[in-house]
């Protein structure tokens, strides 16, 4: 069954804790990406603004037909593997009119079984 995970629960407790105390605070543990879709179709992800997630931010993973316009990520740059977007194996990606600052790379297709195809990455330059 499609799902969205969306990491709340971590963002609220974490809110108002530096971010270098809250890294060496949080031991070994696997950290979950901010929002992960997950096997879904007709993603759209926009107008929002996201920050100081656990991992990588915005992870849609085996999803189709992808849409991430318009958000604002920004994470610090002592936080370790905080990507803005990851889209993981999935198809027909469109990224565009994103304000990104990470420590890790704004955007990136990464693949565990199959590559992410038919991905539109619009960048601006300031």
């Amino acid at each position: 069954m499609p799902a969205l995970y969306v990491n709340v629960a971590f963002a609220e407790k974490n809110q108002n804790v530096p971010s270098r105390g809250r890294w060496e605070q949080m031991g070994n543990f696997l950290r979950p990406p901010m929002i992960q879709p997950f096997e879904c179709r007709n993603v759209r992800i926009e107008g929002i603004s996201l920050r100081d997630p656990p991992l990588w931010t915005i992870n849609p993973v085996y999803c189709d037909d992808v849409t991430v316009t318009g958000i604002t990520i920004k994470n610090p740059d002592d936080s370790p593997n905080t990507d803005g977007i990851n889209p993981d194996s999935c198809r027909n990606v469109h990224i565009s009119d994103c304000d990104i600052t990470v420590r890790g790379a704004p955007a990136a297709g990464t693949s565990s079984c199959r590559p992410t195809s038919s991905a539109k990455l619009l960048l601006r330059s300031r």
